[in-house]
Formats: C-alpha cells, sequence, structure tokens
C-alpha cells in the first residue's frame, strides 16, 4: 500500500472516531517524515483539542515549531509540557536546543543542565553543551564537557569532531589529529571529518598530508565547495596560483551564491594585474551582495590600481555612504580625493 493511500485510510479513521488516538499519532509522524510539517501540526493541533494534556503530542508540536523555525512557538509547546510533567528529559534538552538556535547562551545553558539533572549520562547534551562553549570562546568548559560527552559514549565521531576541533584551538595539533583520526574511524566516508584533517596539516604545515585529505574529501563528496576554496588557499600558500585558480572556478561553479571563492579569486587576479577581470568578479559580487561597502572598497581599489582614480573615488563615495560611522572606510575616500585633486594639481611633481 502506498503513502498516500495510508494518509487516506488514517483520515477516514479519524473522520470516524474523533478519539482514536493511535490513528492521530501515526498520521501526524508519516506526514513529519514525508516533511509535511504544516499538515502534522494540523493533525496534532486538531488532537490537542480532544487530549490536551498529551505531553508527546505537545512536544512533537514544539518540534515541528523548531524544524519551521517558529522558535517562539516551539518555546511555548515545550514550556507547556513541561507544566505537565516537570520530569521529562527531552523537553529540557529540546529548549536547550532552540535557545541555542536563538543566540540566548545563559538559557541554553540552564536547560541543558535541567536536562542533566534527569539523565546525568547524556552524552547528546554534554556535547551540546561543549558546543556552546566554544561558540562563547569559553575553552575550558568546552572541553571538560566534550572529555564528558566521550566518557558517555565513545561511538559518535561528531563528538570526536568537536573535541579535536577544541584541542586544535589549543594549539594541540598532535592531539587533535589523533581524534579526528578516532572519528574517521568511526565514520571514514565522512568529508567534513576529511576537511578539517586537511585544514590540520595545513596548521602544522604539512602540504603533501593536507593534499591527500583534501583530495579524500573531495573523492567522498565532489560538490564540496568548502574544500574546494580550502584547497585553493593552501596551493596559494605555495604560489601555486593556477590550480588554485581552477579550483575557485570549481567552487563558483558549484555554489554561484557563496561569497569566499570570488574573493580569493579576484585577489589572484589582483596580485598578477589582471585588474579589468578583477573588477569583473567583483561586479558579480556586488549583484550577490547588494550594496557592500566592502565589495564597494575592493572595487574601489581595483579601479586605482587600473589608474581609473574617477570611478575608484565614486565606489569610495557609496561605499561612505552605506557605513557613515566606519572612519576606515572615510579615510580611504578623504585620501582617494586628496591623492586625485593633488595628481591633477600637479602636486610632488
Amino acid at each position: 500500500m502506498s503513502e498516500d493511500s495510508i494518509i487516506t485510510k488514517l483520515q477516514q479513521a479519524i473522520n470516524c472516531n474523533k478519539s482514536d488516538k493511535s490513528s492521530y499519532i501515526k498520521l501526524a509522524n508519516l506526514l513529519i517524515k514525508n516533511n509535511d510539517y504544516f499538515s502534522a501540526q494540523k493533525v496534532f493541533e486538531e488532537y490537542l483539542k480532544i487530549f490536551p494534556d498529551d505531553t508527546e503530542a505537545i512536544t512533537n508540536l514544539g518540534s515541528i515549531c523548531f524544524y519551521k523555525k517558529d522558535y517562539l512557538n516551539a518555546i511555548n509547546y515545550f514550556k507547556r509540557a513541561i507544566n505537565i510533567n516537570p520530569d521529562d528529559f527531552v523537553v529540557y534538552y529540546n529548549l536547550g536546543n532552540v535557545y541555542a538556535e536563538i543566540n540566548s547562551f545563559e538559557q541554553a545553558i540552564a536547560y541543558y543542565k535541567k536536562a542533566l539533572q534527569l539523565n546525568e549520562n547524556s552524552a547528546e547534551v554534554y556535547n551540546a553543551i561543549s558546543r556552546l562553549y566554544v561558540e562563547a570562546d569559553d575553552l575550558e568548559n568546552a572541553l571538560n564537557f566534550s572529555k564528558k560527552a566521550i566518557s558517555f559514549d565513545s561511538g559518535v565521531s561528531d563528538y570526536y569532531i568537536n573535541y579535536a576541533e577544541i584541542l586544535q584551538k589549543f594549539g594541540k595539533y598532535k592531539d587533535a589529529l589523533e581524534n579526528y583520526k578516532k572519528a574517521d574511524l568511526l565514520d571514514g566516508n565522512n568529508a567534513k571529518i576529511a576537511l578539517a584533517t586537511a585544514i590540520l596539516y595545513m596548521q602544522t604545515k604539512e602540504f603533501n598530508k593536507a593534499l591527500e585529505y583534501f583530495d579524500k574529501a573531495l573523492d567522498i563528496d565532489t560538490g564540496y565547495y568548502s574544500a574546494y576554496v580550502c584547497k585553493a588557499i593552501a596551493y596559494l600558500e605555495k604560489n601555486m596560483t593556477h590550480e588554485a585558480t581552477i579550483l575557485l572556478k570549481q567552487a563558483i561553479d558549484i555554489a554561484p551564491q557563496k561569497q569566499e571563492a570570488y574573493l580569493s579569486l579576484s585577489g589572484i587576479l589582483i596580485s598578477e594585474k589582471r585588474y579589468e577581470e578583477a573588477l569583473d568578479v567583483y561586479k558579480i559580487l556586488a549583484k550577490i551582495t547588494g550594496n557592500n561597502s566592502r565589495v564597494l572598497i575592493l572595487t574601489g581599489n581595483a579601479y586605482a590600481l587600473a589608474d581609473d582614480m574617477e570611478k575608484a573615488i565614486s565606489c569610495y563615495k557609496k561605499a561612505a555612504t552605506i557605513s557613515p560611522a566606519d572612519n576606515e572606510i572615510k579615510l580611504i575616500y578623504l585620501e582617494a580625493i586628496n591623492s586625485f585633486v593633488n595628481k591633477k594639481m600637479g602636486v610632488g611633481k
């Protein structure tokens, strides 16, 4: 029987018996499986009119709202579930996730720690807290909670990746590499692990090993934009601009709306005095970013290098208008005007 047929039969069962809990839950879960969150939400809302204190349904509604980025309603549903059952570990964890998503650090930590009071062996929660401390640049706490996550569950590659990333921030590259290798043993087909390992080898100046892992990342995922860009930057560190240019163009083909590859490519073109080609790249960037003062400054610099000061000054002026509080941009604009005027008047000749 097709899923559409199953959905129809469940809807018919509910219409015949509004108290049929099983059909409501099966229907909503099937809709969630099919990523039809809107319809699943409607089913749970109808269900709660009949069974208003069903915490599983309330929690599922909170999760649907979370996936839809409707964070306020997600919080309201999760708190409603807690009011009914204050000992539900999952709901506290979910609330921590919502507050983490909206960058409410203290509340996220508070709810994660409440979850740990109910389940002190939850590696997932320890890892979530560790990630928050990383974002807050509290690396000591991040390291401690990461260790706890691994101590409670040593079979999850993401925990080793997080631990390795923290060690890397401490400059403990050898220990970080060991943990990336542990992650790779658990999940050997993970392009993210391969890329992270490659970047670590770049930090330790082991270029050939870095290339090996960049290639591994791209073998696993031929459309991995970040791997193309990072490998290109590695080539640039070795002044291999031709190879870097090829990779950056491949990255642009994969993700034409992302900025990093354009910026690196324009840098190569500027260094090679190919100013007109760099300006073409900046024009594309301008379309992607809109009125972006940084792109305007870079465009102005390219015009200045191409000895077209009038267009350079026009770009600097637009940048200064967009970012009037940026004193550095104001200075660039004023210096360009002074240089242009002095040149016209023959000052300094």
